[in-house]
This record gives C-alpha cells, structure tokens and sequence, in this order.
C-alpha cells in the first residue's frame, strides 16, 4: 500500500517487488511437491495443485536474473547458489527415489547454478565485444543442463536465458515464456501465468530485513526434507 505525507495508507496497489515474487515462488512450489508426494495422480485435485506448482519454476528463473544483473558481488551470489545447490540434494533425491544420494536426476538448484554460470560467463563475453562466443556459452550452458539431467534440463537453462535477454523487453519476454512453456508442454503450459506476476515486478526488493533473503534459500531443503519424513512416518 502506498503511503502519503501524513503516513496514512492509500491503498493504491503499487506492484509486486522482488520478495512478493520470491512469497510466491515458495508457495506454489510448496503445493506442487505437496501434490506430488500426497495426492493420487492424475486426479482433479492433483492436476490444479501441480498446475499452480507450474508458476515456481518461472519465478525463480526470474528472480535470479534479477538478482544477477543487481547483486554487487556476482562471485559471492555464485557460490551461495552453489552452496545450497549441494546441500538440497539429500532431501531432493530422498523424495525422488528414497535414497541419499541419486546421480541420475538433480535438483531444480543444480539448474539454477548451471543457469547464473552462463549468464556470467556470457556476459563476461559481450561485454569484451565477443559475441560469437557468448552464443557458445548459451549453447554450451544449455548442453550442461542435458547432461547433468538436472530438473528443467536443457529447457530450464534456455528459460534463464531467455528472461535475461529480454530482461528491458516486457512484451518479448512474455512473449517467451508463454512459447518455451508452450513448448514444453503437459501440465508446464500453466507455466505460461507466471506471466502475470512478472508482468506486475516493481523492480523493489521489499523486504528490507536480511533474514528474509536467507529464507528464499533455506526454504528449498528444509521443505523437501519436512515433506520426505512426513511421507515416511
């Protein structure tokens, strides 16, 4: 709500900042894993809560590029993703397969990482006017995505990159999204709303208190391993 010169409240919705994303990203990541290990498959019920799950993805695609073209200090915000990239993969592979440790699938951070690599290296490119090998850093992020078998795969890397290159192009990079969800198909066409809320970023962090950036990270292991010891009690 904005507020005036006498410090009351008007009331006029000013838009989402980065944090209310990041809410919502949580949230409906929280209800697709929920749908995935609890509900029946391919129930009604199973189908809209992994279809609002569907948004998660987009979000934190999106909230990565945000921070990457902000951060003051890329190298730092790398290893951070890398760190709980490493650490999420115990409760990952715990829900996906009952096992500590699983090297045939990883988790939705080993996207990301792989993600905020190339967008470093590829901007480490254009910047020294070397545009064809920035394509090959696209080209080369995207074949790691496929071959780490990370969630999202390929197709996730190629998201990252296409809401980076259209980060001060609002139209295309809806645009974008809607065809690479499209794309993709299945149930990951209702990834095509994420639209919305992006559509909708302030460019405000919000949130001002620190504790709240750490909960973005914290919250994807330790809600994956609550999940897994619900499922086997």
């Amino acid at each position: 709500m904005a507020e005036t010169k006498t410090g009351l409240t008007t009331g006029r919705f000013t838009g989402l900042s980065s944090d209310a994303l990041k809410g919502i990203a949580m949230v409906t990541m929280l209800v697709d894993h929920f749908a995935y290990l609890f509900v029946a498959p391919y129930e009604n019920l199973y189908l809209i809560l992994r279809g609002i799950g569907r948004l998660a993805f987009p979000l934190y695609c999106f909230l990565l590029v945000v921070g990457f073209l902000h951060t003051r200090d890329y190298r730092r915000y790398l290893i951070r993703v890398a760190f709980f990239a490493l650490i999420s993969e115990v409760p990952f592979d715990l829900i996906l397969s009952g096992a500590p440790v699983d090297w045939g699938y990883q988790s939705v951070m080993v996207t990301l990482f792989i993600g905020l690599a190339g967008l470093g290296a590829y901007r480490w490119c254009v910047n020294r006017q070397l545009p064809i090998y920035g394509i090959l850093v696209v080209v080369a992020s995207i074949l790691i995505g496929w071959l780490t078998q990370c969630d999202y795969g390929a197709e996730g890397i190629l998201l990252i990159f296409i809401l980076y290159l259209f980060s001060f192009a609002p139209m295309e990079r809806a645009i974008g999204l809607g065809i690479w969800a499209v794309c993709f198909g299945g149930l990951e066409i209702w990834a095509a709303c994420a639209v919305i809320p992006i559509s909708l970023y302030n460019g405000q962090r919000g949130n001002r208190k620190r504790w709240f950036k750490w909960a973005g990270y914290i919250f994807y292991p330790v809600h994956l391993l609550l999940l897994w010891l619900i499922s086997v009690l």
